[in-house]
């Protein structure tokens, strides 16, 4: 969340956002019904598919 956040603010983030620790070893599909073409470029670097309508506050 902190690189995404950051990233689209174009704001540096700190160092341990890069740390390997912070990379699942095994990708995570929050959800089945994921379009890739909606998935989150900070997220996709932690092992993380998540949509952009995922964190949408209705």
């Amino acid at each position: 969340m902190v690189d995404h956040h950051l990233s689209t603010a174009g704001l540096p983030f700190p160092s341990w956002v890069t740390e390997p620790s912070r990379v699942l070893d095994e990708e995570w599909l929050v959800s089945p019904f994921t379009d890739p073409a909606e998935v989150l470029e900070a997220f996709t670097r932690h092992g993380i598919q998540l949509a952009a309508s995922e964190l949408v506050s209705a």
